[in-house]
């Protein structure tokens, strides 16, 4: 198995629970809201488990619907260079999967990860530097956790 040389990762555990309609700015990634398209930073506790470590998350980011890129309910965050990401992510209804795709900054879909009923883990590669976006096809997804793994 190969190691990653680095990894970062992402969680929503220090973000204020509450409804959002403006942009929440981290240094390490944005959540695009706007009045229309809200979304919501709730207490919820979510665990899954990937390369054989478990991952628990005590809040989430509910995107309630699908991403309408410009104005909201998407994740964006940097990557700097050829990388996988791997997404703790699950439907927000309790009987119907939904799928999010990745995208670049040109809004191009680079591949697509399924939020199924539970907490799951699913990646996609990417193939160079750049801004990429999380954001459900329609109907609302919970995003638990973020991890970026780079290597040689």
């Amino acid at each position: 198995k190969v190691e990653p040389v680095e990894v970062i990762t992402y969680d929503f555990d220090s973000l204020d629970e509450g409804t959002y309609t403006e942009n929440i700015v981290t240094d390490n990634y944005t959540i695009f809201a706007s009045s229309s398209k809200n979304i919501e930073i709730k207490a919820s506790k979510s665990s899954a488990t990937y390369n054989d470590v478990v991952y628990e998350s005590s809040q989430l980011v509910k995107l309630g619907g699908a991403a309408s890129f410009g104005s909201g309910r998407y994740i964006s965050f940097d990557v700097k260079g050829a990388c996988k990401i791997t997404v703790m992510a699950k439907s927000s209804s309790k009987t119907d999967e939904r799928i999010i795709n990745v995208t670049d900054s040109s809004k191009n879909v680079v591949g697509s990860i399924p939020a199924p009923i539970s907490a799951t883990f699913s990646s996609v590669e990417v193939s160079e530097a750049g801004t990429y976006s999380l954001g459900s096809t329609s109907g609302g997804v919970y995003i638990c956790y973020i991890i970026i793994e780079y290597f040689n």
